[in-house]
């Protein structure tokens, strides 16, 4: 019964609710669904390749993952991502186990290109990307944006608002624009 009643669920949100870009999205719940992974609402999905998300993840509503060419999005076991997070990924972003975001959180590997005063910073491209790893238990607090080239370390606790643009150790407390070491 119980899986009856889920078809019915997901063709009203299919038949009512997605645009274009989120049918893709709902290719990636349907075939989470065995996997044990939850999304609130469908997230905004660009592609499909380059994303891997593991069991027990939860997404909540309006998220946005987003694969730039050949970019890749890891989302590990346990991961609970809040409300209007918005993950880009040109080269690499992992969410190791157990990863807690607020609302509103941002993580890039890359960033605008803004070499030359003469050119639209729209029309510059994008600048080389660098990896960011976020750590096992580590919590990002809300209006967090995580900058390319990051790795926070296990258990890792980020203060709203912050602006993180280095790589911090294991069991740091940090917060602040740009994030310093609180503790």
């Amino acid at each position: 019964m119980m899986i009856f009643l889920k078809n019915i669920y997901f063709f009203f949100l299919l038949f009512f609710q997605f645009s274009s870009y989120r049918l893709k999205g709902l290719y990636i719940l349907l075939s989470g669904l065995f996997k044990g992974f939850y999304f609130n609402s469908i997230p905004t999905i660009n592609k499909i390749k380059g994303i891997k998300i593991s069991r027990r993840v939860v997404v909540q509503n309006k998220c946005t993952l987003s694969i730039v060419e050949d970019g890749e999005i890891h989302i590990n076991e346990g991961v609970r991502l809040g409300a209007e997070n918005i993950i880009s990924a040109k080269s690499k972003i992992v969410l190791h186990k157990n990863v807690l975001t607020a609302a509103r959180v941002f993580i890039a590997d890359h960033n605008h290109e803004i070499s030359n005063d003469l050119i639209p910073i729209m029309f510059q491209g994008s600048s080389e990307p660098r990896k960011v790893e976020i750590g096992e238990g580590t919590w990002i607090g809300v209006n967090v944006s995580v900058l390319p080239g990051v790795n926070l370390g296990k258990n890792c606790v980020v203060g709203s608002n912050s602006l993180v643009n280095k790589s911090f150790p294991d069991n740091s407390i940090i917060g602040g624009i740009p994030a310093k070491l609180i503790k």
